[in-house]
Order: structure tokens, then C-alpha cells, then sequence
């Protein structure tokens, strides 16, 4: 090999590596979006969750007399 070939090797692999870390950061940008919708999915699941229990512990607190059904909005 001569010169010119390794310059046009040590070339190709530049580029390839700022390919690479192009996409890289793209994975990255995901995978950060992706941490928010789940953290915002555990948020809503634990509210609901919460709701859920405050309501059949007073159902249990007044021995059944207070029932509360599923509403639609």
C-alpha cells in the first residue's frame, strides 16, 4: 500500500465514524424521548392506581353503604 491508499483509508474510516456517532446521537435522542412517554405512563398508572385505592378503602371503611361505580366521560 502507499500513501494514498492509507489517506484514502484513514478517510473512509473518518467518515464512517462520524456516521456512526451520527447515528448514535439519533439512538440516544430515542431512547430520551422514550424515558419521558414511559416516565409520563408511570405517572398517569400510579394516579390511577391511587384513585383506585382511596376509592375501595372507603367502600371498606363504610361497610359497603358507599359504592362508587366506573363513570364515563
Amino acid at each position: 500500500m502507499d500513501k494514498i491508499d492509507n489517506t484514502q483509508l484513514v478517510s473512509d474510516i473518518e467518515n464512517k465514524r462520524a456516521l456512526i456517532q451520527g447515528r448514535m446521537h439519533d439512538k440516544n435522542e430515542d431512547l430520551k424521548d422514550l424515558e419521558t412517554i414511559y416516565e409520563s405512563l408511570r405517572r398517569k398508572i400510579q394516579e390511577i392506581a391511587d384513585q383506585n385505592i382511596h376509592r375501595l378503602i372507603t367502600e371498606l371503611e363504610t361497610g359497603g353503604n358507599i359504592r362508587f361505580e366506573e363513570g364515563r366521560l
